[in-house]
């Protein structure tokens, strides 16, 4: 029923039944984009899938990202995952679009992150478009990289198709994003935002203005976006502009859910405001280490923050504590079956050591930090503030028990609020 639809408009005397012949005698190939985009009845969908690939000789391609697939297809289709693009790909497409010169400039960046993002063809086509569009500017995450990607099809786009721009850039902004957030309302969609609209406007100026962005697409019935992870952006936006009480409920509702991982992500990325980032990895802590590691990898950089001669001592005691906080909640969250073996609880034999609380004891230069954990005994301080005599260094046993010093000639601080963690096991 869905193929006759998408082609009854444009196939003269295509029938239902044409389509099912055509399908039991593999005249068609089936290509399903997208199966982790379908939120409602996603079981009864794949179920459908099993039963068509039975009996008919059609060939079905489905794809979905590896984050949100769970082998529901593994027996009955083979499984494929699409690599990477490797350097000479990025450095042959870079050069193809803005010049050999432009790639060892934007390749030679000490920006980790986007290029692991590079690796991606969507991305690195954003990456490209942005940097041709913001003054050669580059992107310092994933979230950044698609606010500026988005704020140029948004603003750039309709000019430069020579249309006429009748609806102000906020207002085609606002349209995009409510719809974006549909799903938190099932009584809105594209055509009762619409109707907000309406008044110099026509319901088609509108519609051809949002379509003009190439954000939004639309078929016979319904609009969508063109890719998923722009919807999954401009909600993570919408979720951002709240108070701190409903980020924490939305974090705390969906952590847990693999369809919100790429929102919580974004989420992080953008997030400016030390306090509600403080309260999404918080939870992260709390609740999903897995999704933890990622939003480590992708938030947004305090880092210009600490780019002063000396760090005065307030700040080093919160940089510290949330250090030591973090940590312990981690081991206390994850691992507490093992906690005897981690440090600093591996250093004592008494039976209840993982009841005992942990103190730290470090410094922090505008380039380098240097730490290690100790138990707290009778009227130790929480945090103790050393001076700094050399290279930052961490402190780990060996497999035979004995302490070894590995040191390290610079390890940055990216956000001062949450520090790199390491868990030390006393046996690997």
């Amino acid at each position: 029923e869905a193929i006759y639809n998408l082609l009854k408009y444009n196939v003269p005397y295509i029938s239902m039944d044409s389509i099912k012949e055509k399908i039991v005698n593999g005249e068609y190939i089936l290509l399903i984009d997208g199966i982790d985009e379908i939120k409602r009845e996603r079981k009864s969908f794949i179920n459908e899938i099993i039963n068509l690939s039975k009996g008919i000789n059609t060939k079905i391609i489905c794809t979905c990202r590896t984050n949100n697939y769970f082998g529901e297809l593994d027996e009955e289709l083979k499984k494929y995952i699409l690599e990477e693009l490797t350097e000479e790909q990025i450095k042959e497409y870079i050069e193809k679009n803005i010049g050999e010169h432009e790639y060892y400039r934007i390749y030679s960046s000490d920006n980790r992150q986007i290029k692991e993002l590079m690796r991606n063809p969507l991305l690195l086509s954003m990456i490209v478009f942005v940097y041709k569009n913001n003054n050669k500017e580059i992107p310092k995450n994933k979230a950044i990289l698609y606010k500026a990607f988005l704020e140029n099809l948004i603003n750039l786009r309709p000019k430069n198709k020579n249309v006429e721009i009748k609806l102000d850039t906020d207002k085609r902004r606002k349209i995009i994003q409510d719809f974006a957030c549909c799903d938190f309302n099932s009584d809105t969609d594209m055509s009762s935002i619409i109707d907000k609209y309406i008044g110099t406007l026509t319901r088609n100026e509108i519609e051809e203005e949002i379509l003009d962005t190439g954000i939004i697409v639309k078929n016979e019935y319904e609009f969508d976006f063109y890719h998923y992870s722009f919807k999954e952006y401009f909600i993570a936006e919408y979720i951002y502009r709240q108070d701190n009480k409903n980020i924490y409920e939305f974090i705390n509702k969906n952590i847990k859910d693999k369809n919100f991982y790429e929102i919580i992500t974004f989420l992080v990325g953008m997030c400016k405001d030390e306090e509600k980032q403080k309260i999404i990895f918080n939870e992260l802590e709390k609740q999903n280490i897995e999704l933890l590691s990622k939003c480590l990898d992708s938030k947004y950089n305090f880092s210009k923050e600490l780019e002063v001669k000396e760090i005065d001592l307030s700040l080093k005691y919160l940089i510290l504590k949330q250090l030591k906080d973090s940590y312990e909640r981690v081991i206390d969250e994850n691992f507490y079956e093992l906690k005897q073996l981690m440090d600093p609880w591996d250093k004592y034999s008494a039976k209840d050591i993982k009841n005992f609380k942990i103190g730290i004891k470090g410094n922090i230069t505008d380039h380098s930090l240097q730490y290690h954990f100790f138990i707290l005994e009778n009227e130790n301080k929480e945090v103790i503030i050393e001076e700094n005599k050399d290279n930052p260094k961490i402190y780990m046993k060996d497999k035979d028990g004995n302490n070894i010093e590995i040191q390290f000639g610079n390890l940055q601080i990216n956000n001062p609020m949450y520090p790199i963690s390491f868990y030390n096991f006393k046996n690997s």
